[in-house]
């Protein structure tokens, strides 16, 4: 019996052109260091909580710098953000 043939998709290659579209939109609305790292781990899902746990900061800060964040990006939450994030790729857009 024959192994089936790995197909040519490289997951590696989508996680890069995602990381790539992230830096240059942190980088269009002008996102701190601070911030960007706060929006990585927000697309990724994971919550205020374990977003201080990673940092090593208050939840309050958490919130503090995703205010600013939803603020700079023009949405009002997480979901707002993480689907402006996947439409201006998707669409090729810069805002």
């Amino acid at each position: 019996m024959s192994t089936p043939k790995n197909n040519d998709y490289d997951g590696k290659k989508d996680v890069e052109a995602i990381q790539r579209h992230m830096q240059r939109m942190f980088d269009d609305f002008d996102l701190s260091r601070r911030e960007r790292e706060l929006a990585v781990l927000v697309v990724q899902g994971h919550t205020n909580k374990r977003i201080g746990e990673q940092l090593f900061i208050s939840e309050h800060t958490v919130k503090a710098h995703l205010k600013k964040i939803f603020h700079k990006v023009a949405v009002k939450n997480r979901g707002e953000f993480t689907a402006k994030l996947f439409a201006l790729k998707s669409i090729g857009a810069e805002r």
